[in-house]
């Protein structure tokens, strides 16, 4: 038995629409709507994993729920964006769980339209790159320490030198009063750069675990 054309078009046209919602449901990523009130329409499990709201909790309310207090501002933006028919292509910002804590996300926003090209919503990508930034932070705080760690040891050697000549000019005997001043100035001030040298040493040795603090018991009138 034959088939219409109008038919065979409305079987295809549902086995793409199952195909694009199996897709959604089992993306990794967060995939939700919003229609043009910004009020939430639809909710992969996906972004219940990201968000911490199940499907029934979040469909009829308001995306602001999402949007943390000091963001308010960027996601009226990006509404206005998608009623014009623009896109926002990863945009990195934070929004907020359940539970009220903040997570970093990169999100995508398209519009979406109806059979006459009106624009009556918004798809929303949302991807947690909470683990990506601590991982840049780290890379960051390890350059830092690196940094100082170099800084530290080409200091060392010039300061011990300098301390050294002072201290070999100090045990001279026949020296006028005003020159051992000024020695005994270069000799105090070079050892609080030692000191703070050694320090910074100790602090990159700390932050990077090559340094190891050990606790015990100790006599506090002894140290005063």
């Amino acid at each position: 038995m034959s088939t219409s054309p109008e038919r065979d078009r409305s079987e295809q046209f549902a086995d793409e629409a199952a195909r694009l919602a199996a897709i959604i449901q089992s993306s990794h990523d967060a995939i939700y709507s919003k229609d043009t009130n910004a009020i939430i329409r639809s909710w992969n499990p996906a972004a219940e994993i990201l968000y911490g709201y199940r499907e029934d909790e979040v469909l009829g309310r308001p995306l602001s729920i999402l949007v943390p207090e000091h963001r308010k501002g960027e996601e009226i933006e990006i509404l206005n964006r998608i009623l014009e028919g623009d896109r926002v292509h990863h945009y990195e910002t934070e929004r907020v769980r359940k539970d009220g804590s903040l997570v970093a996300v990169v999100i995508s926003v398209s519009p979406l339209r109806d059979q006459d090209g009106e624009v009556v919503g918004a798809s929303v990508n949302a991807r947690d790159v909470s683990e990506r930034n601590r991982a840049r932070e780290m890379e960051t705080r390890l350059q830092k320490l690196e940094f100082v760690t170099f800084v530290a040891h080409e200091l060392r050697t010039p300061m011990t030198a300098i301390a050294t000549a002072a201290r070999l000019l100090e045990d001279m005997s026949e020296l006028p009063e005003d020159t051992r001043r000024v020695i005994d100035v270069i000799v105090r001030q070079t050892g609080s750069a030692e000191r703070l040298v050694r320090d910074l040493l100790d602090l990159s040795r700390l932050e990077s675990g090559r340094f190891r603090v050990e606790l015990q018991d100790v006599s506090l009138a002894g140290l005063v």
